[in-house]
């Protein structure tokens, strides 16, 4: 009897390898998420914190923009408002670990998703851009974090692969196809503004492949966008085009060092700020490297599929973007990494024909050449399993010095009763601790402390009298104050507030990293 009909073929196995190439990326980046979920000090609580607080107290009946300011489109506020319901029965810190979770298995299925982008171009390719997404050390500020960075990006690549990824099909061209990629794009697009430069690229690596019916594709878009923000435009017109559009548009840099362009750079390398962290000068070879290595790859093999001018030319725009923008953050190199991941991958596997064909001119043996490409495979596995320690050993130093510290709950928790109104200048603590739900109906919505200075001219000028009476209305209506920065660094102190703070407020409890006050006679 012959067996081997019912052996796997190497076909097959052949055929399911990019599945399991992009499965296994994911799951080295969901278990890098998961550890520094379970570390006990926690970075990037502030957003965080921002964006569970503003979905807790969407669920209650406030409406951003109207009742509280908020510097983003709504679509972050939405899609946890089922984490802000179970917040209010299991608690807002169990709802804050959900959220974490929720970002870390959106974090591994954008390494997948760039992974499966590129696999037209075979295992290096989808090596190089996933793997290098769930190991790349700037993604420790956004995976385990509720970044809404992550979840744009996780909606721009589904879009982008259920577009370009049917260029090939009989699917292309029909309307079905663009309404629902411009709808992701939306989607992507509510989640923050930055959809703006993949979709201009997409746009334009559309118009070859559909001509006209690109409208289609905009104004799905478009339409999505606009129709989930209309109710909330109508309840505040004003402060909804004010914090949406014109603050973002026009924020400045404040105590954020935001670097010239050579040092913006090194932060899009993703390894700023770690021991492995390039110069200015090794960063700007590193580039130039690449534009040269991208120009000789696509000479040599100059037909350019869709994808591939798609990822070179969000690699352009994003990178732009970044460089040009006012302010700019540890984190935002993130939003950068799948496209310049994606464009490497790429060039290095168009250039593999080429550096195979010279190999066979010295006359390797087939057998010696198969046995070096499983030892550059085993090679890669080694280096990506090597940066996930690295990167997991970076993490845990990184949050014991600059880390929210995991005894500020139990600290909190023994000092505030439950149900207090309380104002924080870091809205995640309170969060963190379980003392951001008041029972106080009057007890002011305080989400983002830092995003209210930029309707009042930031941190760069003296704050503005009904700014300054605007927080003494704060302190007026709250049982207690916790500030976990330095001196409440978001609070807008002038001399009158800080007088009428200290005659109204006692100081109950006193640490490096926390202060807590008690409100004498509140209101």
């Amino acid at each position: 009897m012959d067996r081997t009909e019912d052996a796997p073929s190497w076909n097959s196995v052949l055929v399911q390898r990019p599945i399991l190439i992009a499965i296994g990326v994911g799951l080295l980046s969901l278990g890098l998420s998961l550890w520094e979920l379970a570390a006990s000090n926690v970075i990037s609580i502030y957003d965080s914190g921002v964006y569970v607080a503003a979905s807790i107290h969407f669920v209650s009946g406030a409406l951003p923009y109207r009742d509280f300011t908020f510097v983003q489109p709504p679509g972050i506020v939405l899609l946890l408002s089922p984490v802000a319901l179970l917040s209010r029965i299991f608690g807002t810190y169990n709802g804050l670990i959900l959220a974490r979770f929720l970002s870390c298995v959106v974090a591994a299925l954008n390494a997948s998703l760039i992974a499966w982008f590129v696999r037209r171009r075979g295992i290096l390719a989808m090596m190089i851009a996933g793997g290098g997404l769930a190991v790349i050390p700037v993604a420790v500020y956004v995976n385990s974090s509720v970044k809404i960075d992550s979840y744009c990006l996780f909606f721009v690549l589904l879009g982008s692969i259920f577009l370009l990824s049917r260029t090939n099909t009989a699917d292309q061209g029909t309307t079905r196809t663009l309404v629902i990629g411009g709808a992701l794009f939306g989607i992507a697009g509510l989640m923050k503004l930055w959809a703006a430069f993949p979709f201009i690229a997409l746009v334009v690596c559309l118009i070859p492949l559909y001509r006209r019916r690109v409208t289609i594709f905009i104004g799905s878009a478009f339409g999505v966008f606009t129709l989930v923000c209309l109710p909330f435009f109508v309840s505040s017109p004003a402060r909804f085009l004010s914090e949406v559009f014109v603050e973002q548009l026009n924020r400045k840099a404040t105590r954020v060092d935001s670097g010239n362009v050579s040092q913006r750079l090194v932060g899009l390398t993703g390894f700023s700020r770690t021991s492995l962290s390039p110069t200015i000068d090794e960063t700007l070879f590193a580039f130039l490297l690449l534009i040269a290595l991208t120009y000789v790859a696509f000479r040599l093999q100059p037909r350019i599929q869709a994808f591939e001018a798609y990822l070179l030319m969000c690699a352009v725009i994003v990178v732009s973007g970044l460089l040009l923008a006012h302010e700019t953050f540890i984190y935002y190199g993130y939003f950068a990494e799948p496209f310049l991941l994606g464009l490497l991958g790429v060039v290095f596997a168009r250039l593999i024909p080429s550096i195979r064909r010279s190999v066979s001119r010295f006359g390797i043996s087939e057998d010696v050449q198969r046995v070096s490409q499983y030892l550059l495979f085993v090679a890669g596995i080694t280096l990506l399993l090597s940066l996930s320690v690295w990167t997991a050993d970076y993490y845990s130093g990184y949050a014991s010095s600059f880390g929210y510290p995991g005894n500020l709950k139990s600290t909190i928790d023994q000092e505030i009763p439950v149900g207090s109104c309380v104002v924080y200048d870091v809205v995640g603590v309170g969060v963190y601790a379980n003392r951001f739900i008041s029972n106080d109906p009057n007890c002011p919505n305080v989400v983002d402390p830092g995003a209210e200075w930029m309707a009042w001219g930031y941190e760069l000028i003296p704050p503005a009298t009904a700014f300054v009476s605007e927080w003494r209305s704060y302190f007026s209506s709250a049982q207690y104050v916790v500030f976990v920065q330095p001196n409440g660094y978001n609070v807008p102190w002038n001399q009158s507030l800080r007088t009428w703070f200290h005659q109204h407020y006692v100081l109950k409890h006193s640490a490096r990293d926390l202060l807590i006050f008690q409100n004498r006679q509140p209101s």
